[in-house]
């Protein structure tokens, strides 16, 4: 963001003034040190799916699926209920 307000003044889009006012703003705001973003982190459920395919055909336990998604037994367990709850 800081990077188009700066280009926006170099092209004149914006006044010297506008720039001035907009830096003053994102600075009270600390968006200078860690701006906002819309953008929600992605985030991959590929290897999650993967953990529990393999607990289905029994390629590993459900002990050791809970391993590697770093998750307690319990939670494996309720998340398998409700999966064939729905079914």
């Amino acid at each position: 963001m800081m990077c188009l307000a700066y280009r926006a003044k170099k092209l004149e889009i914006v006044s010297e003034n506008a720039y001035r006012s907009f830096m003053i703003k994102a600075s009270q705001c600390g968006w200078r040190k860690s701006e906002p973003s819309r953008i929600e982190q992605e985030s991959s459920d590929l290897f999650k799916q993967l953990v529990y395919r393999a607990i289905a055909e029994e390629e590993i336990n459900i002990q050791r699926g809970a391993e590697l998604l770093n998750v307690t037994y319990q939670q494996i367990s309720e998340e398998l209920r409700k999966f064939n709850n729905e079914e």
